[in-house]
């Protein structure tokens, strides 16, 4: 019997460090191939991540666009400032939102990217990004 509940207890624990870890995963995984569409400088990738509406912050200028909109906008700013670099600098996840802190390196400067992801019926989705330049 006692050792039937500590089987018990010790499956439900493995149980729930794997589910951790695969949403850990598939976290990862989303930030990545929306890291890899901003180097690759493909705006209509991107937006494939982008809420229905989603708030876009570019140097202190901040409004909120449809989804379409939103893909030229980003596709204006990845042409006015072409990525050379863009890395990932902090990660967090609380129960349904993702969000991230990277670098974007441009020849024409350098810019901290705030990204905030909310979970949908279709998985994660960009809800606002935000890109400030450093000075």
């Amino acid at each position: 019997m006692r050792l039937g509940i500590i089987v018990l207890i010790l499956s439900t624990a493995l149980a729930t460090i794997c589910q951790s870890v695969i949403a850990q995963s598939n976290n990862e995984l989303v930030l990545n191939r929306i890291g890899e569409c901003i180097v690759d400088h493909d705006a209509e990738k991107l937006s494939t991540f982008f809420n229905d509406r989603v708030e876009i912050t570019l140097q202190g200028q901040s409004k909120e666009y449809a989804k379409n909109q939103a893909k030229y906008v980003m596709k204006d700013f990845l042409n006015t400032y072409p990525p050379a670099a863009f890395s990932f600098t902090h990660e967090g996840q609380t129960e349904n939102t993702i969000y991230a802190l990277a670098t974007y390196r441009s020849p024409e400067g350098t810019f901290e990217v705030d990204l905030y992801l909310k979970l949908d019926q279709d998985g994660y989705v960009i809800d606002q990004i935000k890109f400030e330049k450093e000075n």
